[in-house]
């Protein structure tokens, strides 16, 4: 039971299927979580202390921002609990009841959705309109509007958009590719940072995203393995820095990419009032890249709002926010609960991440990491991003390695909450 209801809490959060649109799937979840925790005396009194003081701080902080701070109906408080009740509590509920087992569940679902993906991405590459056959037969709800979209639940193909990039069990390739590259670093954290089989699939699967933030912190979790391994900087920076130079400047969809990207959101952004009464009279949306819905967010705000954030529907607020789509998860985030709040969840990642890592540098690589996957997709509001708020209360090394094991790392015996490497 453990395994499927961690199975469909990983689809919920991919939202590449019907799941994730229907929110009778978040309470069921919760509904078998709960039933589960009861029933096998899962919950424990620090469990209810620990919810209970998230709780605490994240209704404090939005009754204060609410009364005092933004001007707003209540319409936008009420979205906001929403966001605690819907997403936050299903991702304690799975920490609270997996326990030391659910960052074990994630990395292997993650694991194993990336092999089949793998499959199926062959299929696609042979035969596009095969596939696309396949998901027409099963016929899944909703299309998310695109005429070329398909899902087979576990693997979503868009035969306009990504043709030869892999989107797995989420909606786009570079969504998948933010699973994959926590995963990847979250299976090295647990196996000791070690390139076993699961490591090599999940490489795989990375390279075929084609997603340039992808392979950017890709290319970070590589120099953070290196480093945990003891290459020293100096030779990283003789060796592999000069070869990821030479790699960016000539793969297309990495600076290149990067450089028409910015000159496509510097048109939209000079084009504003154009483009958006268009769209506002003959419908869609318009779709802003990564770097115009930073740009564009952070002038309409500014610094200070942005600071405590305005709603979870703050593009209720925005002149023709119906019509923008809105790319940049870092500053999605912010708009909707703050720099202070995504500081908080970087907060407890890194608590995290501190059970297995000792260094200021490793943690900073980690951190590095979130901050740009969440540059490119949102996600601060992925459901598994969620769970960093609870992981720390729950993992231990200890879960992970034999007491040898630890040893041999450390060349001691570690205390309770030491971390492994350091």
């Amino acid at each position: 039971m453990d395994y499927y209801i961690s199975m469909l809490f990983m689809l919920i959060s991919g939202k590449g299927n019907f799941t994730a649109y229907y929110v009778v799937f978040n309470y069921l979840t919760d509904a078998v979580l709960i039933y589960i925790g009861v029933t096998k005396n899962r919950f424990k009194p620090s469990d209810f202390k620990l919810l209970g003081r998230t709780a605490a701080i994240f209704l404090a902080y939005i009754t204060f921002r609410y009364l005092f701070l933004n001007d707003l109906s209540i319409k936008f408080f009420i979205s906001d609990v929403n966001f605690f009740v819907e997403r936050v509590i299903m991702s304690f509920l799975l920490c609270a009841v997996l326990r030391e087992n659910a960052v074990y569940y994630i990395i292997k679902i993650t694991i194993q959705l990336s092999a089949l993906s793998l499959i199926f991405f062959c299929i696609q590459l042979i035969s596009g309109p095969f596939m696309t056959y396949i998901g027409t037969i099963i016929n899944l709800p909703p299309r998310i509007g695109n005429p070329g979209y398909t899902n087979i639940i576990f693997f979503t193909f868009d035969n306009i958009n990504h043709l030869y990039q892999n989107s797995g069990f989420s909606w786009e390739p570079g969504a998948f590719g933010d699973f994959l590259d926590i995963g990847i670093l979250m299976h090295f954290l647990i196996n000791g940072f070690k390139y076993d089989k699961g490591a090599w699939i999940l490489t795989a699967a990375i390279i075929t995203t084609q997603s340039t933030t992808t392979y950017l912190c890709f290319a970070v979790i590589i120099l953070l393995f290196l480093r945990v391994n003891g290459l020293k900087l100096t030779t990283l920076l003789l060796f592999a820095v000069p070869i990821m130079c030479v790699v960016a400047f000539n793969v297309p969809f990495l600076v290149d990419k990067i450089g028409k990207t910015w000159e496509d959101d510097q048109f939209n952004l000079n084009e504003m009032t154009r483009l958006t009464a268009w769209y506002q009279k003959n419908g869609g949306q318009l779709h802003l890249n990564r770097f115009g819905s930073f740009i564009y967010i952070y002038d309409y705000f500014g610094p200070i709002k942005l600071l405590w954030g305005v709603s979870n529907r703050y593009q209720d607020v925005m002149p023709a926010g119906e019509v923008m789509n809105i790319s940049n998860g870092d500053i999605d985030f912010m708009a909707k609960f703050g720099t202070i709040s995504m500081g908080f969840v970087l907060y407890r990642y890194a608590l995290f991440i501190k059970r297995f890592l000792f260094r200021a540098e490793y943690i900073f690589y980690c951190v590095i990491i979130m901050v740009i996957l969440g540059f490119g997709e949102p996600l601060f509001m992925f459901n598994t991003t969620l769970c960093f708020l609870f992981f720390f209360h729950y993992t231990n090394p200890k879960d992970f390695f034999t007491k040898k094991e630890e040893r041999e790392l450390l060349g001691y015996e570690p205390e309770e909450h030491e971390p492994v490497y350091n």
